[in-house]
C-alpha cells in the first residue's frame, strides 16, 4: 500500500490473508477468558497515604472517562526508556501485566511526566 498524500509505502502491514476474523461468538467467549478487571482504587487513596494534588485528581478522572480509543486500560507508566529513535514506556495494565509499548494514551504521558516533574522539584527542595 502506498500512502495517497506522501507517495510513500507504508511498511511491516500484514495481508488480509493473514487476519483473522472473529464473530459475535467469538468475541463473548474472548471475553470470558480474558476475564473482568476490578473496580479502580480512588484517586484520593495511595498506598504511601499522601494525599493527591488536585490537577493530579482531574488527570486521573479523565483518564477514568476517556474512552480506550485503541488503547488497552492501563494504570500508570512506570518507566521510560529509549531503544534507537523510538521511546518506549513500561505500563502497568489494569489486568496486573506490565509490558514495554512504545504508544501510550495522551492521558496517561501526561499523568507520567506530571508525576516526573513533582519528583525533581521534590528533589530540588532537598538538595537545598
Amino acid at each position: 500500500m502506498i500512502n495517497k498524500q506522501t507517495g510513500k509505502t507504508f511498511k511491516y502491514l500484514v495481508p488480509s490473508d493473514r487476519l483473522k476474523k472473529y464473530t459475535g461468538g467469538e468475541r463473548v467467549e474472548l471475553r470470558g477468558r480474558m476475564g473482568k478487571t476490578g473496580p479502580a482504587p480512588s484517586p484520593e487513596s495511595t498506598d504511601d497515604g499522601d494525599k493527591l494534588n488536585k490537577a493530579q485528581v482531574t488527570v486521573k478522572q479523565k483518564a477514568d472517562k476517556q474512552e480506550c480509543n485503541g488503547f488497552e486500560p492501563a494504570v500508570r507508566i512506570l518507566r521510560q526508556r529509549r531503544r534507537g529513535n523510538k521511546i518506549e514506556y513500561q505500563v502497568l495494565f489494569q489486568a496486573g501485566g506490565v509490558w514495554w509499548c512504545d504508544r501510550v494514551s495522551d492521558v496517561l504521558l501526561s499523568h507520567y511526566r506530571m508525576t516526573q516533574a513533582q519528583k525533581r522539584a521534590r528533589k530540588r527542595l532537598r538538595k537545598g
